[in-house]
C-alpha cells in the first residue's frame, strides 16, 4: 500500500493517539470533571475518535487526509507541493 505518513509525523500520531484515548475515556467515565451533559460527552467522543484515527494512521502509515492534500511525510519521498511521479502508487488523475 502507498504510504504517506512517516518520520516525526508518525511518531507524533503514535504518541498523541493513546493520550487522546485516555483523555476521551477519562471524560466519558467522568474521571476528569468536565461540563456534564452533551458538551462534555461530545468532547470525550471527539477525543476518542481522533485518538483512534491517529493510532490507525500511525500503524498503517497512510492517512486519507494527507492523500487528499498531497502531503507525504515519509523519508526519501517528495515534499509538499512537488508534483507526483507519473508511475507513483496512489497517483490521482486530475
Amino acid at each position: 500500500m502507498y504510504r504517506n505518513v512517516g518520520g516525526y509525523d508518525r511518531i507524533g500520531r503514535a504518541v498523541f493517539g493513546p493520550l487522546l484515548l485516555v483523555v476521551g475515556a477519562s471524560i466519558l467515565l467522568e474521571v476528569v470533571s468536565l461540563d456534564s451533559g452533551p458538551p462534555g460527552t461530545a468532547v470525550g467522543v471527539l477525543a476518542l475518535a481522533v485518538g483512534v484515527v491517529f493510532l490507525l494512521t500511525a500503524a498503517t502509515q497512510w492517512c486519507p487526509l494527507n492523500a487528499l492534500t498531497d502531503i507525504d511525510t515519509t523519508e526519501g519521498k517528495r515534499t509538499i507541493g512537488q508534483p507526483r511521479d507519473e508511475f507513483e502508487p496512489g497517483n490521482r488523475t486530475e
